[in-house]
Parts: C-alpha cells; sequence; structure tokens
C-alpha cells in the first residue's frame, strides 16, 4: 500500500510540475504576442498588377470562363477593407478589369464590382472605368450580342445612376454627375 500511495505522490508531483510548465509558457507567449500587437494577424500587402487577357486565356488552356468565375468569386472573399490611397487601385480592381475584358457581357459584375470599388475600398476612379467601360459595351456591342444577354441589361439606368453617384460623392465632379443622373433618367425602364 505504502508503495502504491509513493507512486501516486510521485504521478501527482509530476503532474503539477508539467502544469506549472505549462502555465509559464503560456505567460511566456502571451505577453511576446502582446508585444507584437497585431502584426501577426495583418493582411498581407496587395499586389497590384493589370493582367494581360491574351496571357490569362493561355495559361488557362482554354477555361477562361471558368477562371474568371473564380476570379469573381475571389473578390467576394477579399478580406481587406482598407481604403486606397487616390491615384491607385488594389487588386480588386485590377480583378474586375480582368473579368470584363474575358466577359465584357457580365452586366452584374459591373454593378456589384463598381459598388465594392466606390464604397468599401473607396477607389472612385476605379469605379467609374468599370461603369464607363459598361456603358461604351452597351452602347457599341450590345446590340450584337443575342437576346438573352440583352434581357440581362434591362436595367441599364442603375449603372448611370451608380456612375452618377461615383461622380458626385467620389470624385466630386458635378457636372458628370448631373450627365449621369439625366442619363439614368432617361434610359428605358428607369423609376
Amino acid at each position: 500500500m505504502t508503495m502504491l500511495r509513493q507512486l501516486i505522490t510521485k504521478q501527482t508531483s509530476l503532474t503539477l510540475l508539467a502544469l506549472l510548465a505549462i502555465g509559464v509558457l503560456q505567460t511566456n507567449l502571451n505577453t511576446a504576442l502582446t508585444r507584437q500587437g497585431g502584426a501577426w494577424v495583418e493582411i498581407p500587402p496587395e499586389r497590384a498588377e493589370k493582367w494581360n487577357p491574351d496571357v490569362f486565356r493561355a495559361l488557362t488552356f482554354g477555361h477562361w470562363l471558368a477562371a474568371a468565375d473564380w476570379l469573381w468569386i475571389k473578390s467576394f472573399a477579399d478580406p481587406s477593407l482598407t481604403h486606397v490611397a487616390r491615384g491607385t487601385h488594389p487588386e480588386l480592381y485590377y480583378n474586375l478589369d480582368l473579368i470584363t475584358e474575358l466577359d465584357p457581357a457580365f452586366f452584374d459584375l459591373y454593378l456589384t464590382g463598381a459598388n465594392l470599388l466606390s464604397i468599401v475600398r473607396d477607389d472612385g476612379e476605379g469605379a467609374r472605368d468599370l461603369l464607363v467601360k459598361a456603358q461604351n459595351f452597351y452602347k457599341e456591342r450590345l446590340p450584337q450580342e443575342p437576346q438573352v444577354i440583352q434581357a440581362q441589361w434591362k436595367n441599364i439606368w442603375s449603372l448611370s445612376m451608380l456612375l452618377g453617384y461615383v461622380y458626385l460623392f467620389d470624385l466630386h465632379d458635378l457636372p458628370h454627375a448631373a450627365q449621369a443622373f439625366s442619363e439614368a433618367g432617361m434610359a428605358s425602364g428607369a423609376p
């Protein structure tokens, strides 16, 4: 019986010693992380590069539409909410620009992408460029597209309305804002 007590006492001592060591290690780790501030959880810096659509098509081995959809989904998973400096664009802008080069008839991308750029990332110039690209497609190329594609563009007024918002609140360009709002009001289906 005494041998059993000695064994239990030894086990208890080792357990207490192990718990004490873990407590000391935890305290040291907590202190080290506190000293670093939030540096160890910061989002890595964005790489902002313009894609070449022809190279992208070649690298996807003919699956460029699937790859464009992947970029679109990836855009929604972008964790960065920081505003960009004036005159620069976030990676999101370059992804959206590439997708619209690959699939220029993607109406929802223009509308949602411009909202993300303007409101979330404060990239008014990027939102404007995306919306102007949409208007150019609508005026120049949409009439040659199949009826199925044309039906997706029935709310063209919303693009002009958003463009007016971007001109007015992001770029502080009242004359262009007035012109965009006027176009929105004259577009078919406008409220």
